[in-house]
């Protein structure tokens, strides 16, 4: 695990903003915000047994589950979608888009590659078939998925990091026998998982899009979702995307006007802008800090 925390902070996209702030900026314990994770469902790498055709869908139960125990994220699984098979430039176009649209910062993609059997192969060939033919005896099967989970961010169109987990597990061999059986294993290290990201993304604010600017009055797309309360005060980011070589990204500038909540809905908020926004040149898709 601790390969996550050094790919958090030392990953390429470090460049295209400002990187992790150090530990005295980060948020309160306390802090009313609240970052939105996207998880999309989770990918199957090439053919899969008929008997495991559920896999993905219980390990998605699975994943949300410790997700929503171990985070104080405003999670979103997006059922029904996936991006198995697009190109490197393709997927990072789609999940640019579901985090526009869901206004979302981090995107959780979890994937699983072509599984592994637990049975040694250091044995005679005697001992080999007698254990191949326990098996067959057997309704399910012991394996190890390797699981891939990457996070992005979606402000930035990059990858923050990707962690590499061997979930052990008790497959069903032939379909309608058996369920699935995550092992403990997997229970901890995704645990852990979801810790080491909770802590790193609590060091961040919370960035909202802002939607509309004319004069002073400034409207947000978050609102009671995100933990937004009327009376809170949020800096101000003028926002500039670009790309270069394939690699979308951003860079951004922090201005002294602030933004003072005035009306909160549940998914949007009306603020009051300090300054003209006119005079400061803020567009829709600038971002208002919530920290």
């Amino acid at each position: 695990m601790k390969r996550l925390l050094i790919l958090l902070v030392c990953l390429p996209w470090w460049s295209y903003g400002s990187g992790w702030p150090a530990a005295a900026q980060c948020a309160q314990p306390d802090s009313q915000y609240r970052h939105r994770l996207v998880v999309m469902p989770t990918q199957l790498v090439g053919p899969i047994p008929v008997a495991w055709r559920r896999m993905d869908q219980v390990f998605d139960d699975f994943l949300m589950a410790v997700l929503a125990r171990n985070t104080g994220f405003d999670l979103k699984y997006m059922n029904g979608l996936s991006v198995a098979g697009l190109s490197s430039g393709a997927q990072r176009a789609a999940v640019r888009a579901v985090g526009q649209r869901e206004v979302a910062q981090y995107l959780l993609l979890p994937r699983f590659d072509a599984p592994l059997s637990l049975q040694s192969n250091r044995a005679t060939w005697v001992d080999r078939g007698q254990r191949w033919l326990k098996r067959q005896m057997r309704a399910q099967e012991a394996v190890s998925l390797p699981l891939i989970l990457e996070v992005y961010d979606l402000r930035r169109g990059t990858l923050v990091s990707q962690e590499r987990i061997p979930v052990s597990a008790d497959m069903p061999k032939r379909a309608g026998q058996g369920g699935f059986a995550f092992g403990p294993h997997a229970q901890l290290d995704l645990t852990e998982f979801s810790r080491v990201l909770a802590t790193q993304l609590a060091c961040q604010p919370v960035s909202v899009p802002i939607i509309r600017a004319r004069g002073k009055e400034v409207e947000i797309q978050a609102g009671a979702d995100l933990g937004i309360q009327a009376g809170d005060v949020l800096d101000v980011e003028l926002v500039k995307a670009f790309e270069f070589g394939g690699q979308y990204g951003y860079s951004s500038r922090a201005i002294d006007a602030k933004l003072t909540i005035v009306q909160v809905l549940p998914e949007r908020s009306l603020a009051s802008l300090s300054d003209n926004a006119e005079v400061l040149n803020l567009q829709p898709g600038d971002l208002a800090l919530a920290r």
